[in-house]
Parts: C-alpha cells; structure tokens; sequence
C-alpha cells in the first residue's frame, strides 16, 4: 500500500507540473517538452514523447502513466507492466508475471502454457486435464503411466495386446497380427487372413457362431442348422442335419430305403422298404450291421487291429491294396510283401528280417543271416554284407587283400596277392617278367666309398648293368672300418614314377637275411638329386628269386618319381665282408 500511495503521489505531482508551467493554455501551438508534439495532442505534455505510446488508450501516456497497461496496479509493482494482469501471478517467482513470461521460452506465454517448465510448441493435451503431454505421466488419463502404457495416447487401462506385440489393441491398427487392420477385419481379435464371412453379417466365420450351436462357423459342418452332435456320415463336411443325402449314394435321404448307409442300387429283396444295406445282419454273422465292422462278410470275431471301425477282414489300414487277413504288415503299407525269411511276417514289420535270431536294430547285416556278427573292421556292417571288410577304401572284389587293410594296394612280386596277405612273397627280374633288369645301353653305373672307409671297393661295378644277369658287382666292407661303400645303377632314358616298386638283386654267398642286411640302405635318385631312402627307420622287403634259390630282391615301393638307385654298405654289417650286387629291377606296372 505505501508503495502505491508512493506512486499515486508521483503521478499527482506530475500533473501539477504539467498545470503550473508557464507558457501559453492547452488552445495555443506551445510545445512545453519540446518533442515536436503541441502541448494540446500531446500525451504527456511536460515528458518528451515523440513515440506516444499509450498501451492502455487511456489519456495519459506510457512515458508519463504510472499505470501503461491499465489493470490499477502501478508500473513500479506490477509484474506485467505492459500487459493487464489484475491477478499479478508469478509461477516461477521471477518477477515476471505469468500473463506476460514464457519460462520455457517456447513461444507460449505462461498463462496459456499447459507445460511451463517444459518447452512444448504444440500444446498437446491428449485427455484434456490442462497438463500438456510434454510434461503428463498419462497422457490418455487411463490411470496407466505412459512408461508402462501400451497405448500412450489412447485410454486403455485393461491394457489389452492379442498379438501380443507390445502395441496394446486400442491403438493396434492390426490387433490379430493377420494383415488385416482392425476397421476392415471381420475377426479383429482372432487371425483371420482369410476374412470368410459366410452369413455376411460382417463378423468372420473363425469368431462367429451363426446358428447359435456353440459350434464356430469355420469349424460347423451345419452353419446355418443347429448341429450340436456335428455327424457327417458321408465325410462331406456337410453335417447330416443339413445334408439331404446323408450317405452320399446320389438318392436324397427322403426317398433312400437306407438314407445313412450308401445304397445307390436300393436292394430290398424281402421288399420291407428297408434297403439290404441295412439289414439288421446282412452277412448272417450273428452282428447287427449298425455294429459289425464287415457288414458284407461273415466275420463273428471282429477283429479291428487298427481299430479304425472296420474289421480286418474288409479292411485296409495302410492303404495298400491289400486287406489286412492278408496282409503279412497289415499297418504298415507293404506292396511288395517282402518277407525275406518266409516268417509270414513281412520285411517293413519284421523285428528280425534275415531271421538269424538277432533283432534288426541290433543286426550288423540284418537282410542278410549272419549269426556270428563277424565284424573285421569293426565297422557298423558285418563281414556278410561288408563290400570293404578290411575298411581300406577298396571293395572286396578290387582288393589285392580283402581281409587286411592294404590301401596303397601293395604287390613287390606281382602275383595279385598284396603283400600283406602274401605268406610267400617271391619275384623273377628278367625280361618280360614280371621285374625288369636297367640294362645297358640304357644304363650306366657308379661306384666308391665315403668316411674312412680303409680297404673298402667296389669291383667288376659294370657287370651290374651287362645283359648277364649272372654276372655281378661286388661291394667289399671290412670289419670295424667307419665309412662305406656304394654302387649306384642309373636309367639314362627312363624316370619311373612314384609307386613303381624297384628291387637289387643280391647274394652273399650264403643266407641273406634282413637281420643281415642292418647297415644297407637303398636310395632314389632324379637327375642326380637324392628322393628318398629305404632301410632303418623305412624299411625295404627282401623277396625270394624261385629260380636263383642263392640271390634275393632287395626292394620296397618309393614314393617319388626316380631314375636311379643306389646301394650302400657300411660296416654295422656285422660278420658280412662281401655284397655281390647282379642289377637292378624295375616293376613291369
């Protein structure tokens, strides 16, 4: 109030200036402000103001008016001096009254302002209680907060979501997730891609009950005759309530001697109306035909192994053409009636199908009888119906050993029987046999020594490649020396490739034996560049020579492409001085 009255006393000083200065009355072009405004259309006469603003039209103006906007609150207290606001509020406490403050600074003064402290442009207020959405926890007021709403902005407080994705039904364009929106879908709730409406009455036949049978149209074999039962006796998915031939013979039930039993010729011999077809017992065996399995065929025991109400006797329960009194798997489909050990019971049911006493899951051959399970190769087959019994790759009938594994398919002497299998393994080198001798032209021979090989030679080397396989080299190796000595044969027009078995012919004079032959290794050689060794680590074979009963083959199989082949002696030789060497044999294939 003082502050007021403070300012009342202001405004009347002012007057009274403006009364008692001198100069001409309000009629004359004085100028008393000098604003270029006369006194007698000025606003504020004795106060510069060319603008003359006067916010609130009153007489006096803004520059001089305690009051600019009007509202009778002075300028000096009013909160909003330019805009009327007679209930100064001041939400935020900042000296700008809400009539004429945007504390958001989005446009939207205060008092209009449904979110004040939020920016909201749009002043959205989805539910209409006056609190906008940019600053309402429920912006459709369902009393469900937004974070957990599934329809944010349309009221829902069930929260209901049929598709269950997350998107609640009352916002849900497609609520049954079908494709097909909720304004156009005559099932909304329930999928219905489909959208059959049989009675046209807009409610889908998947969620519609037409007849009012408790039975949906969809599933209704009646849908517009109450059918509770739903009988079809004729499997026509036309319900016999509405079907007018019941058992499908092509007469209407009406006018059929036997309208739920199929009768197109309508028998009746006894001519009582009552079609043969439904006799009581049309096969005379003693059960009613409404309750025997086989009507047309006397069958008093009536058996039904599938149990699908027709008897055995005029059934087919797998559906393959053949009744089940006659068929050796009467529920398993058996055209073919194999029955692989004439048990009466056919192949596809049989348990046992060779009928060797051992069950089929557990049978290494179970079409074949193999009641000693022999399993060489210890693999899932038994040796009865096992093509490969030694698991080597190579079916039985190819193999060089079919009972041991012989992969590489072996054979130094060439007799078709693998050396793994060959008790007797024996060779001839010759030509035209089976081994055939580097012979010269074609050949030429080296020989030496290396380490300290005292009284270590080699002589007649060139004997080793003459066209008498009678003749020979001699490698000489004394007791305790610590070189060695070689002889090398080489094939100056052909490269053998890899896998073609080579051998020495050798002797000693007496019984060559492996044990004998420790310190001797053989060698491969392409182009003067060493391939591959045998003896030690990789041993070699030491074949017979039928028609020499002294000399041996010296031999094994190499795995690199070669041209020549070198023997080589060293003193671990033990009691043996002398190797006599009389060529060198190349496999024929």
């Amino acid at each position: 109030m003082k502050r007021a009255a403070a300012v009342l006393l202001v405004f009347l000083l002012a007057a009274c200036a403006q009364g008692g200065s001198g100069g001409a009355g309000p009629g004359s072009g004085t100028d008393s402000d000098g604003d270029s405004v006369p006194d007698a259309v000025d606003n504020c006469p004795n106060l510069a103001n060319v603008t003359q603003l006067n916010h609130d039209l009153d007489a006096l103006g803004d520059a001089c008016d305690g009051d600019d906007d009007g509202d009778a609150v002075a300028d000096l207290i009013d909160v909003c001096p330019l805009v009327p606001d007679v209930a100064q509020l001041d939400s935020d406490h900042d000296l700008i009254g809400d009539a004429c403050d945007d504390s958001d600074g989005d446009g939207v003064l205060d008092l209009d302002d449904l979110c004040r402290t939020v920016v909201d442009p749009l002043q959205r207020d989805t539910d209409h209680d006056l609190l906008g959405d940019a600053c309402d926890l429920d912006d459709d007021g369902d009393g469900v907060p937004d974070l957990a709403d599934n329809c944010i902005l349309t009221a829902n407080p069930a929260q209901a979501d049929t598709d269950h994705d997350g998107s609640g039904d009352a916002c849900e364009q497609d609520s049954d997730g079908d494709g097909v929106p909720n304004l156009g879908d005559v099932c909304p709730l329930i999928p219905d891609p489909l959208q059959l409406d049989f009675d046209g009455d807009g409610q889908g036949d998947v969620c519609d009950d037409t007849d009012g049978d408790g039975v949906l149209d969809s599933l209704d074999v009646c849908r517009v005759v109450a059918d509770v039962l739903q009988l079809d006796s004729d499997h026509d998915l036309l319900g016999d309530a509405c079907d007018g031939d019941d058992d499908a013979d092509g007469i209407l039930d009406v006018l059929d001697n036997c309208p739920l039993l199929t009768n197109p010729t309508q028998v009746d011999v006894n001519g009582d109306h009552i079609g043969d077809a439904c006799q009581i017992d049309l096969d005379g065996d003693g059960v009613g035909n409404l309750l025997d399995l086989c009507p047309l065929v006397p069958d008093p025991l009536q058996l039904d192994l599938d149990g699908d109400g027709h008897g055995d006797l005029c059934d087919d329960s797998d559906g393959d053409s053949l009744l089940d009194a006659l068929d050796n798997c009467p529920l398993l489909s058996n055209l073919t009636q194999l029955d692989l050990d004439l048990d009466g019971l056919g192949d596809l049911c049989d348990g046992d199908d060779d009928g060797d006493s051992i069950l089929d899951l557990a049978d290494n051959c179970p079409l074949l009888s193999n009641l000693g399970q022999l399993n060489l190769d210890l693999d899932l087959l038994g040796d009865a119906c096992d093509d490969d019994d030694d698991n080597d790759s190579l079916l039985d009938t190819a193999d060089n050993c079919p009972l041991l594994s012989n992969l590489l398919q072996l054979d130094l002497d060439l007799d078709g029987l693998g050396d793994p299998c060959d008790a007797t393994a024996a060779a001839e080198c010759g030509p035209g046999l089976a081994y055939e001798p580097i012979l010269q032209p074609n050949a030429s021979v080296t020989s030496g020594t290396s380490g300290l090989c005292l009284g270590c030679s080699v002589s007649n080397a060139a004997r080793a490649v003459d066209a008498n396989l009678a003749n020979f080299a001699s490698v000489n190796v004394p007791l305790g020396v610590l070189g060695s000595a070689f002889l090398s044969i080489a094939d100056t027009d052909t490269t053998y490739p890899a896998g073609r078995a080579l051998g020495l012919l050798v002797d000693n004079g007496g019984g060559l034996n492996l044990s004998v032959l420790q310190g001797a290794r053989l060698t491969t050689y392409l182009d003067g560049v060493a391939q591959e060794t045998a003896g030690g680590v990789v041993p070699f074979t030491l074949l017979d020579i039928p028609s020499q009963s002294a000399q041996r083959m010296l031999s094994f199989v190499p795995a690199q492409p070669y041209d020549e082949v070198r023997l080589e002696f060293s003193s671990v030789l033990g009691a043996l001085q002398t190797v006599n060497v009389y060529g060198a044999c190349i496999a024929s294939h």
